[in-house]
């Protein structure tokens, strides 16, 4: 499984935002009474919002070619510390959504990125 690139900064810490997993509840609706809930499954991910800054020209060549060709697009996990307890987790990339970038200086990117963090 390749391993997110090194080079990259930690994620800052202040932007950083998550969610409950999704996907792991079946609400079913009843003819009468309050709806059953249940779970769907204890396998779900959970969505990770990360901003990384400052992002160097190369850094951020590096992160397309391993985005490009180690992650075959965005398609494979990858492991990378968890930006908050820094121990190493598998992510992936959220559906559709993959990165995007903003420069916020010279030779200076600022990345946004959505990830599920794998069970």
């Amino acid at each position: 499984m390749p391993n997110f690139p090194a080079s990259m900064p930690a994620p800052e810490y202040l932007p950083i935002s998550f969610s409950g997993s999704e996907g792991g509840l079946q609400v079913s609706k009843m003819d009468t009474g309050p709806s059953k809930r249940r779970r769907r499954t204890t396998a779900a991910p959970q969505v990770f919002s990360l901003t990384f800054a400052p992002v160097t020209e190369a850094a951020l060549a590096e992160f397309e070619d391993f985005f490009r060709d180690d992650l075959a697009g965005g398609v494979l996990s990858f492991t990378m510390a968890h930006p908050i307890y820094e121990t190493e987790r598998t992510w992936r990339f959220k559906d559709e959504e993959t990165y995007s970038g903003d420069p916020i200086g010279e030779d200076a990117y600022q990345l946004q990125m959505v990830l599920d963090l794998m069970p």
